[in-house]
């Protein structure tokens, strides 16, 4: 582990390398936080690690699109799809939020209303929630957090 430590700390090894030795050095049990050089930047690395089911959530995202395909206004245009798979892999990326996807009423609905909301078409938020069957506070709330991930993501604080 030591050898592993040092090469993290190295100009010579490639940001690529030191990924998989954080990796490595995380399933050792290697106490953290690890320090790196990356990008020309001397940081200090805590790794968390969760596992995802993958058919789980590949399901709930069929039936997330099953939901707002069937209850999409005609007027939206294609853009409307490709946002609405971009921002749900985006916020399936984020674990503690992961957790809390289990009424997919609720995410179709937010996502909706996030998007309308964004590009200045929503017209009704008590319609929006009639259409899917949601609470309107509940998709509010929902639609909160949708936002602050969403902004943490776009102003660079992801990590891939």
């Amino acid at each position: 582990a030591p050898l592993l430590k040092e090469k993290l700390c190295s100009r010579h090894v490639s940001d690529d390398v030191k990924h998989r030795i954080l990796m490595s050095l995380k399933k050792l049990g290697e106490k953290e936080p690890y320090i790196a050089l990356m990008d020309n930047n001397i940081v200090e690395v805590n790794i968390n690690t969760f596992e995802v089911n993958a058919v789980a959530h590949l399901e709930l995202q069929r039936e997330i699109v099953e939901l707002i395909l069937a209850n999409m206004p005609d007027d939206y245009d294609i853009g409307y799809f490709k946002y609405i798979i971009n921002t749900w892999n985006i916020l399936v990326s984020y674990d503690e939020l992961f957790d809390e996807i289990t009424n997919p009423k609720l995410w179709a609905a937010s996502l909706e209303f996030n998007y309308a909301e964004k590009n200045g078409i929503l017209s009704s938020e008590h319609d929006l929630c009639m259409r899917y069957g949601v609470d309107i506070h509940e998709m509010l709330k929902l639609n909160k957090k949708i936002n602050k991930i969403l902004e943490e993501y776009n102003n660079g604080y992801n990590v891939d």
